[in-house]
């Protein structure tokens, strides 16, 4: 089995982009820079959506709850 660093990392990655394409095509009517933060944000979304995915998955190989 992939260990859960590996799915998180591929998680954080689809996350990061389809968040970052999402926001830059929504918030390009609001000006350059304005779009580029929400570009940037997308990797903060990634990161979250990562970091959640890992939990789930250490949680559920750890047996759950008992």
């Amino acid at each position: 089995m992939t260990p859960p660093t590996a799915l998180s990392q591929i998680a954080e990655q689809i996350f990061r982009v389809a968040a970052g394409l999402l926001l830059t095509y929504y918030l390009l009517d609001m000006g350059l820079p304005i779009a580029a933060g929400g570009a940037s944000f997308g990797g903060s979304i990634g990161a979250i959506a990562g970091g959640a995915i890992t939990m789930t998955i250490i949680y559920f190989l750890k047996g759950g709850e008992k």
